[in-house]
């Protein structure tokens, strides 16, 4: 039996407030080698497989006990880019830290900052798509998502910083290490003057 975790509902409303639309060209598939192809890139979720289910209810949703991922593509091409790539790898995410939907998210904004497609702008699309919806038995409110995702932000900024550093201090330290010495003092070998 599934144990499905489902995506915040409260996103299946209007979407005028996800930001930009993805084109209806920019249609979702699902490739031979089990990657799906959104939002302009090809997206997996390692040791889970994908499926594409118009009739869900929801944008997404995630049953971990028998390794399935689920998105709604005819619902999900309604949002930005950035809220699309959000609730695969929100879904994605139940796969990683279990049935914490702040969790959850936290994954998913992780991964967004350290693959590239989310910044602050794509923070506010995500939270305005979570539209204020009010806490349900599955979900936390939106309010509480939002402040969720931006502290989940602020803290892979500063681990990513953090990380950026420490890498620059082992790049200083292994040149200094490969720096040549000198192991004895110059000679002179004949004096001239140039002219």
């Amino acid at each position: 039996m599934w144990r499905v975790l489902v995506f915040a509902a409260a996103l299946a409303g209007v979407c005028s407030f996800a930001g930009e639309p993805v084109r209806a060209e920019e249609a979702m598939r699902l490739s031979k080698a089990g990657f799906l192809e959104m939002a302009g890139r090809q997206v997996h979720c390692e040791r889970v497989r994908l499926r594409l289910d118009r009739h869900l209810e929801n944008l997404g949703a995630a049953a971990p006990d028998d390794r399935l991922l689920v998105i709604n593509p005819f619902l999900l091409r309604q949002y930005s880019r950035t809220v699309q790539l959000f609730v695969f790898h929100h879904e994605c995410g139940h796969h990683r830290v279990g049935a914490s939907e702040l969790k959850a998210d936290c994954w998913a904004v992780e991964r967004g900052v350290r693959d590239g497609w989310l910044d602050r702008n794509g923070l506010s699309q995500v939270c305005r798509s979570f539209e204020d919806a009010p806490e349900t038995e599955t979900h936390p409110s939106g309010r509480r998502r939002c402040a969720n995702i931006d502290r989940c932000f602020a803290a892979t900024e500063r681990t990513i910083a953090n990380e950026q550093k420490a890498q620059q201090r082992q790049i200083e330290t292994a040149a200094l290490r490969a720096a040549p010495k000198l192991v004895s003092g110059p000679h002179l070998v004949r004096s001239s003057v140039l002219r």
